[in-house]
């Protein structure tokens, strides 16, 4: 979007597009400063009315620290994350209604409005940013989709506004977008951000007419590292077009079906960030913006910021000359274990935290042991930090049966017992047999039917305790397992809220890793005792120290466990290695087996990389059933195998294609 001093025809993109005098004329360019401001309202997702108010709210206290222009996150009005329901005729209506009272409430204020509201055009849903300014909306432009939801829209970037929408004095009217011609085009009001957070370059408007704002209304996932790297983008843009960035996200209210949503909001001009609101709020970012700035920028030259186009250059050579990690998912050239924990975990437990206040209820945890339970522990104690409430409230059980360790047993009640939750220990041993014999089993074949029954009744009860309990079933897979199917179908594959899914086992043990030494230093996210910290780190030490088991076979008698599931699926820094780039990132398992025989020549050889990949392909494809069927889950990063919009495949397909592609690379040996 540019302010342009007088109605001329300008071409962008290759597209005309009528540019039309603004409010700001005469002042945009005179002594006094532009006050700007991006604003998260808290939103219910679906409720105009909540939400309409809570835009109110901010107007109102934007108007009086008499701001001239303000930016709210995307799709204020609905919340972002309403799906089909966009589609619904009744949310599109109330819409209208809430954008016509919103307009008439402000048509006596010196301010410009820039809000996003969703709107269907032949059938599609296209997403429109409008400008509202005294009573009148001056502009309306179809927005990029930038969203984390963008299959939901209908590509509409460009499309201009019929100027018969609206009356003479400015009222709005009921838009219908089949009036819109594919020869009436506006500038987009921002860049596109693709999935790698590059971007590619849109044609702007010849600064000299005017001062040049980009405006991202945006509702991207929040993931660890993500804001970062937007950030320096954004950053880097401004320096180099000389312009001022608005930056909403959207925050507080919205779904936690796939992940949080933390509310950034920035303000840059030409590479020099002005105000920054904090993760994980709500509310209203303002910055003042001085009359030397606004002269610098319209005559094209950069402030005193140079430097940050720099760390915009290094985050981009860093990316180019990537060599490939043992350890792709870590991140360990962008992030050190400490941010990467801390990061982590709190978009864990900020999605933990959501789901629980809009469900009322309480987590209920099975308690093994092992890695994935621990990092699920944490989380629910991470959850307890930011939503205030006693780790008292979470449930945490163990439930051993006739597969567990006797190590595990205490371990689990270790953990329990040193974080203070509510720790119960349940023996499933007896009700295990009981249903063996049931159904005609002689408990005594240590078969599959044997080892899923205790996968199966562990479920059973976590589940009928959150029923007696109001409670909500934390899942504890990850995202390794998902991959494998190393699961139990409708055993430990299923929860209510799962936690863990978006982690890779290398990154589980990372985070443990990390999280065993802040505890050993007193680095809890409550409040607990120094022995009880200390005893936390012991055990999460302990637990790294032993094979990853599933426990479902009876242990041997020294205790130690009978099940190593490395030994049958592969080591998991080879597996998350497979997983990198052959799933998420499309490689042929050629070029897959090729790389991973360059990168741990060191320590495995040819032979077994070759058995571990083909095991991997074969599991990949024949457990996506269990995929498909997934429950809801926070993801803490981009890469995720659920079924809710991040990987779709048929159930019923066979791997022969990529199993064929291997043998035949390894026949040419």
């Amino acid at each position: 979007m540019v302010f342009m001093l007088s109605d001329e025809m300008i071409e962008i993109n290759g597209y005309e597009a009528l540019t039309r005098e603004l409010p700001l004329r005469g002042q945009v360019f005179s002594n006094r400063s532009l006050i700007v401001g991006v604003a998260t309202p808290l939103v219910r997702v679906g409720d105009i009315s909540f939400n309409e108010e809570a835009v109110l709210t901010i107007v109102t206290e934007a108007i009086d620290a008499d701001i001239d222009i303000l930016l709210f996150s995307e799709l204020a009005l609905t919340g972002a994350t309403c799906g089909d329901l966009f589609r619904q005729q009744a949310l599109l209506e109330a819409v209208d209604q809430s954008l016509e009272r919103i307009v008439q409430a402000t048509a006596n204020a010196s301010i410009i409005l820039l809000l996003s509201v969703p709107q269907e055009k032949d059938g599609e849903i296209v997403k429109l940013t409008v400008m509202i300014e005294r009573g009148v909306i001056r502009e309306i432009t179809a927005a990029p989709l930038t969203s984390s939801y963008k299959h939901f829209y209908a590509d509409g970037v460009s499309d201009l506004v019929p100027p018969d929408w609206f009356t003479e004095d400015g009222i709005f009217l009921p838009i219908n977008l089949s009036d819109i011609t594919q020869s009436q085009k506006a500038d987009c009001y921002s860049f596109p951000l693709t999935f790698d957070f590059k971007f590619h370059e849109v044609g702007v408007a010849d600064e000299s007419y005017g001062i040049t704002f980009d405006i991202f209304p945006d509702s991207r996932h929040k993931w660890t590292g993500d804001y970062r790297r937007l950030r320096h983008t954004l950053i880097g843009h401004s320096l180099s077009h000389h312009s001022v960035v608005l930056y909403a996200g959207a925050g507080e209210g919205e779904s936690v079906n796939e992940g949080v949503f933390a509310g950034h909001r920035l303000i840059v001009c030409d590479g020099c960030v002005l105000a920054e609101g904090q993760a994980f709020t709500t509310g209203l970012t303002k910055a003042v913006i001085k009359p030397e700035y606004l002269k610098a920028i319209r005559n094209n030259c950069s402030l005193q910021w140079g430097s940050a186009i720099g760390d915009v250059d290094d985050i981009i050579a860093k990316k180019s000359d990537k060599k490939h990690e043992r350890y792709p998912f870590l991140m360990k050239r962008e992030l050190d274990e400490y941010s990467f924990y801390r990061e982590t975990l709190r978009i864990q437990g900020q999605g933990l935290r959501s789901r629980l206040a809009a469900t009322g209820t309480r987590p209920i945890l099975g308690l093994s042991g092992g890695l994935d339970s621990a990092l699920a522990l944490l989380v629910c104690l991470e959850a307890a930090s930011v939503g205030n409430f006693s780790p008292e409230a979470i449930i945490t059980v163990s439930m051993p049966g006739p597969g567990t360790s006797e190590r595990s047993r205490l371990l689990a009640r270790r953990l329990g017992s040193s974080t203070r939750v509510d720790f119960r220990e349940i023996d499933i041993s007896e009700a295990v047999a009981l249903h063996l014999k049931m159904i005609g089993h002689d408990g005594l074949t240590h078969d599959v039917t044997y080892e899923n029954a205790q996968a199966r009744e562990r479920t059973q009860i976590l589940m009928d305790l959150a029923n007696l309990e109001r409670g909500l079933v934390v899942g504890t897979g990850d995202l390794s397992e998902s991959a494998l199917g190393w699961c139990t179908y409708n055993g430990d594959h299923m929860s209510m809220y799962s936690v863990n899914a978006s982690i890779p086992k290398t990154a589980v043990r990372y985070l443990i890793e990390t999280a065993a030494t802040l505890f050993g230093e007193g680095m809890s996210p409550i409040e607990l005792s120094d022995r009880d910290q200390s005893n936390i780190s012991a055990a999460l030490r302990e637990i790294l120290s032993r094979p990853i088991s599933p426990e479902l076979l009876p242990p041997h008698e020294d205790d130690s466990v009978r099940q190593i599931t490395e030994d049958v699926v592969g080591p998991y820094e080879i597996v998350d290695f497979f997983l990198w780039h052959m799933v998420f990132h499309g490689k042929k398992p050629s070029t897959v087996y090729d790389l991973a025989t360059a990168v741990f020549s060191d320590t495995y050889d040819d032979s077994k990389i070759e058995k571990w990949l083909k095991g991997f392909i074969r599991r990949f494809f024949r457990s996506q059933f269990k995929r498909s069927a997934s429950p809801e889950g926070v993801a803490a990063f981009p890469w995720r195998l659920s079924p809710q919009r991040a990987w779709t495949m048929p159930s019923d397909i066979i791997p022969a294609l990529w199993l064929e592609e291997l043998e035949s690379h390894l026949a040419g040996y």
